[in-house]
């Protein structure tokens, strides 16, 4: 998501530099050296893009094929369509629907942990400092807490003295949960994964989000557990 961010940025200084000439009703003059980067901005964003979404994907192709033209004299010339197309593309990219769309990829039986991790990508998208890093830290959090309570029952309970495990041991509930669901030699490597995914979300999770590095770390490690605990959950 970074990296689509930076790239939709530099893209769309190109679009404002170009719209400002028409809207002054001057006549855009293109050099090779600024199309050849708007291209290769265009690539690395479509190349990026792809995972989430196809159809940009398709769209952003269209684009890098048809922007430019050659006119009869040997200048570079625009193409006004897709020049439109390209500025609905990035206002696109750039909004929390793109980042939320990337959400309903992991549709699981509870509303309220759909709401969050949609929540949790759109608050990450748009966190500039150490307030929203930790903002976005603290629902990452309640999520992690969340999942754990969604799918332990009591007779899952790992612990080989009985104690209980508390609700607010996601850990716990989460480990116990995935013994319970991934018994036998067949669903070993599945369990290890599992409970390397638990061990990664526990500390970044409780460790302080001050930094948007240390957020990103939280915010894959958190839908990560969530898609992987689905898919053990459904099945």
């Amino acid at each position: 998501m970074k990296a689509i961010k930076n790239l939709t940025s530099r893209l769309n200084g190109f679009y404002q530099s170009l719209a400002q000439v028409i809207n002054r009703g001057e006549a855009i003059r293109l050099n090779k050296s600024t199309a050849d980067n708007a291209l290769t901005l265009l690539g690395q964003l479509k190349d990026e893009v792809q995972p989430y979404s196809e159809v940009c994907a398709q769209m952003l192709e269209d684009i890098y094929s048809n922007l430019f033209f050659v006119n009869p004299d040997w200048t570079l010339g625009i193409n006004a369509f897709r020049f439109g197309k390209l500025e609905a593309v990035l206002q696109y990219l750039n909004s929390s629907d793109f980042v939320c769309d990337f959400a309903k990829y992991i549709k699981t039986p509870w509303e309220d942990i759909n709401n969050a991790t949609r929540k949790l990508l759109e608050d990450s998208a748009n966190a500039s400092d150490r307030f929203s890093y930790n903002q976005v830290g603290v629902l990452g959090r309640e999520i992690y807490i969340l999942l754990g309570t969604k799918v332990y029952k009591p007779e899952m309970n790992n612990h080989g003295d009985g104690s209980p495990i508390g609700t607010a041991d996601a850990k716990g509930m989460l480990e116990s949960f995935i013994e319970y669901r991934l018994k036998g030699k067949s669903n070993k490597d599945m369990r290890e994964y599992a409970d390397k995914a638990v061990k990664l979300a526990e500390p970044v999770t409780h460790a302080k989000t001050e930094d948007r590095k240390s957020m990103e770390t939280l915010v894959t490690a958190v839908i990560a557990l969530v898609a992987l605990i689905n898919t053990i959950y459904k099945n």
